[in-house]
């Protein structure tokens, strides 16, 4: 019998993008991709977002279960206490040039507080755990005053008030949002805080096994989620919007970019394969925050869009429909903000989940070591500098 070469025997588990490869193991999110179903702890989204908050929500990812009246309270009022971040980190943000994308200004900050923060404790489980509260408390903070930056405004402060999507809304307006506002922007902040191993949680876990601290940890997670493939889709969706808003009718251009070829920004899913949970809620949302009376408005052109877009893949046998980054857009615009933090917010509600997954991983770390597929030359014989025969380009 043949022997196996090297590189078929390296092949046999050889699975690009680790798409469907499953690499560790997790309690804290599932995605049940067939029926479009993603449960939090085991608890269903919806259920969440229909009667849960982002701080109990936070608490039930972040310790495991639901907690009881007494323990949100306490937990509540420690994330509060803890959004006052380090005044050298927002010396460090005013410093950045004023068009710095925000992730980069969320990623740099994370950083520098590996080194401001003198008391980090992440040897055992309670200092973990107090780390992770304060990334989840501070992050927020940190994004506002890099986006206030950015409009050239002076950064607002949280208070002691306002839960914390008020104090998001807040901090980034300047203006205490109302009891409508504040509820539609904690559904939205509720829904990104963990979605299984994307890119960035994976990044966090990966660097997180090393025994780095958190902040790095998450500062790399930042790094993941800033790439146009991921943060920005939303971004890239509402640039749709946009063209629709300029005169194109919507139909038509929907039909000539999938006649091309093109992918339209967000529609269809990696894992969820029937519907995404969550764009169905952002999708109510923008609806609540639509007046009855507005022409042309988001929701009726991304309707208008996405029936076309049904359409044409159902002649040809196809189903397709939108995920998360569809409808996200447009709801962050009707809460007042600019598509520059669009990005930014995925990051703001992630962090309880890359955190959550950090103490998770901690509780039993494994160093991540996957191998690769070698596919260059071998025995190449080293030639002197001398011998080389090198063409002048």
């Amino acid at each position: 019998m043949p022997e196996v070469s090297s590189e078929a025997k390296q092949s046999e588990n050889f699975v690009r993008g680790l798409d469907n490869l499953v690499i560790d193991k997790t309690s804290i999110s599932w995605i049940d991709g067939p029926n479009g179903k993603l449960y939090y702890r085991g608890i269903d989204l919806i259920e969440l977002t229909t009667h849960s908050s982002f701080e109990e929500t936070a608490y039930l990812l972040m310790c495991g279960k639901l907690p009881s009246a007494n323990q949100l309270a306490s937990f509540t009022w420690k994330i509060r206490q803890m959004m006052h971040t380090r005044e050298k980190v927002l010396r460090i943000i005013q410093e950045l040039p004023p068009n710095t994308q925000l992730l980069f200004a969320l990623q740099t900050a994370l950083a520098a507080l590996a080194s401001i923060e003198s008391s980090l404790r992440d040897s055992d489980y309670e200092g973990l755990f107090e780390t992770a509260m304060r990334i989840v408390a501070q992050t927020p903070v940190i994004i506002a005053a890099a986006y206030r930056h950015t409009l050239g405004t002076s950064i607002i402060f949280p208070r002691n008030d306002l839960s914390f999507s008020e104090n998001f809304l807040y901090m980034l307006t300047g203006k205490i949002p109302s009891k409508h506002y504040a509820r539609c922007m904690e559904i939205a902040l509720m829904l990104q805080m963990d979605n299984g191993f994307t890119s960035s949680t994976f990044t966090a876990r990966a660097v997180a096994s090393t025994m780095t601290n958190m902040y790095s940890a998450t500062s790399a997670a930042v790094a993941a989620l800033s790439g146009p493939l991921v943060g920005a889709s939303c971004l890239t969706a509402h640039e749709m919007l946009c063209e629709f808003r300029s005169g194109h009718d919507c139909r038509i251009w929907i039909r000539e970019r999938l006649d091309r070829g093109y992918r339209i920004a967000g529609l269809g899913h990696r894992v969820y394969q029937t519907s995404d949970p969550r764009a169905h809620i952002l999708e109510n949302l923008l609806e609540n925050l639509t007046p009855k009376n507005e022409k042309n408005s988001a929701l009726f052109l991304l309707r208008n869009a996405l029936d076309e877009a049904k359409e044409w893949h159902s002649k040809r046998g196809e189903t397709t429909f939108p995920n998360v980054d569809y409808w996200a857009g447009a709801v962050y615009e009707k809460l007042s903000l600019h598509p520059s933090i669009f990005p930014a917010i995925i990051a703001a509600s992630r962090a309880v989940g890359w955190t959550s997954h950090i103490v998770e991983l901690r509780a039993d770390n494994c160093l991540y070591r996957p191998r690769s597929l070698y596919t260059g030359p071998i025995n190449v014989p080293y030639v002197a500098i001398s011998q080389r025969d090198f063409k002048e380009v």
